[in-house]
């Protein structure tokens, strides 16, 4: 299949890159991490609130280090390889978003760079979603400072590709940021920013994303029987998520992909909302060639009758 002969094709180019040393790197506060895995506690006492990691894999253990944007940029691993920037959704521990981003960076040959933010309070507790976007806008000036890392991580690299994926309610960053912090226009864009199961409303979508200035294209991905983004408009008596149908104004910039005939309905459910690991791109070809193009900085159109496109 595809996705086999892409994965044999990228495991002899890049054989230690999926050996037990490879690399990942995140961005967070330190306030948010295990201070106990961390091995230069000294490194981020100046800069504790915005604080870049990486993924160290030690013979007991995984722990990680603060590093430096020169650090990355100097990272030999990451020549030749185009950069993701990932944010994650809601119930997500860290170690959980690190094994995610493992499996995005080994299933797609691209170099991760993800968001961790947390989804409990201050005294632990779970959050509901109310809370959960106040922790959101919380963390937003360190969300800046992440997607300001775009151009810096691809210095060394200037013919990489360098995309954004927020998933599920990690989409609620960039809908605020674009409400209230929109950056520096002159770092370089994103080649490609997808909202993936977006677990924000789909009325007035395109009134915030036409302030955003920080792409060169923009993919929304949904598929009408995502059964957590349902429950979640059951529960919350939220409105339409963006993830699941789109029936407000469309914004003519933007690419919408609707995976509703090629997903639908899965068991497990969460198949039918995170469908860009496991399960789906293991099992469907065009699901696979959809994410590892688009991850990749790719354009991508979809040329099956089965997948619904509008741009």
């Amino acid at each position: 299949m595809l996705r086999m002969l892409f994965i044999l094709t990228f495991l002899i180019a890049c054989f230690a890159e999926v050996t037990s040393s490879e690399t990942l790197y995140f961005v967070a506060s330190g306030d948010d991490i295990d201070s106990n895995l961390l091995l230069n506690k000294e490194a981020i006492k100046e800069n504790n609130s915005n604080s870049i990691f990486q993924l160290v894999n030690t013979e007991d253990t995984v722990m990680y280090k603060s590093v430096s944007v020169g650090d990355i940029q100097n990272d030999k691993e990451a020549q030749g390889r185009n950069f993701l920037f990932y944010v994650h959704g809601y119930g997500k521990e860290l170690d959980d978003v690190i094994k995610r981003s493992l499996q995005i960076q080994r299933s797609y040959g691209v170099r991760v760079i993800f968001f961790y933010w947390p989804y409990r309070n201050s005294k632990g507790k779970q959050t509901n979603l109310r809370q959960a976007k106040n922790i959101i806008r919380q963390h937003q000036q360190q969300f800046a400072f992440f997607l300001s890392l775009r151009g810096e991580f691809a210095k060394k690299n200037p013919d990489a590709k360098v995309s954004l994926m927020a998933h599920s309610l990690g989409n609620q960053f960039l809908k605020d940021y674009a409400f209230y912090l929109q950056g520096n226009n002159e770092v370089r864009p994103f080649d490609n920013i997808i909202l993936n199961s977006a677990a924000v409303n789909d009325k007035n979508h395109a009134e915030w994303l036409s302030k955003l200035s920080i792409q060169n294209n923009i993919y929304i991905i949904s598929n009408r029987h995502d059964f957590l983004l349902r429950g979640l408009r059951l529960f919350t008596h939220s409105k339409r998520p963006l993830g699941v149908r789109v029936k407000s104004e469309r914004l003519g910039a933007v690419n919408y992909i609707d995976m509703s005939e090629i997903i639908g309905r899965q068991k497990p459910r969460y198949n039918s909302h995170s469908f860009f690991t496991g399960d789906m791109p293991d099992s469907k070809d065009e699901v696979f060639t959809m994410y590892q193009q688009l991850l990749n900085g790719f354009d991508y159109r979809v040329k099956k009758s089965n997948v619904s496109t509008h741009h």
